[in-house]
């Protein structure tokens, strides 16, 4: 399916159009999480904004507005960067397992010199989620409920989970693999496949 159909011609109007489609009831919920924490902080820090408020309100307000920024970008475009993100990140995480900097007993990080480092899994968590969502866009509803080409979600998702659990990172590959299957499921995976996954999990718990 072609790129230009991603959105209808309404979602692609002018950006005025765009913000007011934004959920203003899930956008006050946020603030107000991150108000009652920033109260907490200010009272913990004896009625001063220093040193911990200031800084969350701070960084809150940034990561907000990114949202916000994030949230009106069209569709197209996160189609376009889908795949490409993904192959990135999964690139970069075969390069962690070469070349990766080891701490504290973990090979998690790429070392980029001067600019610094970072872990690569934190980049495929976004490239995951893009991929999947592109993937079943092309896909039917029958086909998304029970078909072979449900192989192709499930090499995307275990593919850099097994990568991550080796690093050791058993937490973020916990949380690609839950995230992974949560996109899978809610494409509507048939319920017998979701049955007998979890009845064979609940097998292999007790001599995993």
């Amino acid at each position: 399916m072609s790129f230009a159909r991603l959105t209808s011609r309404a979602e692609r109007g002018r950006l005025i159009d765009k913000l007011a489609q934004i959920d203003g009831v899930f956008c006050l919920a946020l603030i107000l999480i991150a108000g009652a924490g920033a109260l907490m902080m200010f009272s913990i820090a004896g009625s001063s904004w220093e040193p911990w408020a200031a800084n969350h309100i701070t960084r809150f307000g940034v990561a907000f507005v990114l949202m916000v920024v994030l949230a009106v970008i069209d569709l197209r475009v996160w189609a376009a960067i889908a795949y490409p993100l993904y192959a990135v990140s999964l690139i970069l995480l075969i390069a962690v397992e070469l070349v990766g900097d080891v701490r504290l007993g973990a090979q998690r990080w790429l070392d980029l010199g001067p600019l610094g480092s970072f872990q690569p899994s934190e980049i495929m968590k976004l490239g995951l989620v893009l991929a999947l969502g592109r993937f079943y866009h092309g896909l039917s509803a029958e086909r998304a409920r029970l078909s072979w080409q449900l192989l192709i979600p499930a090499v995307m998702i275990g593919a850099p989970t097994l990568l991550v659990a080796h690093q050791p990172d058993l937490g973020t590959a916990v949380l690609l693999a839950l995230t992974g299957l949560t996109v899978v499921i809610l494409a509507g995976l048939s319920w017998k496949v979701i049955f007998a996954g979890a009845g064979l999990v609940l097998a292999a718990l007790p001599p995993f």
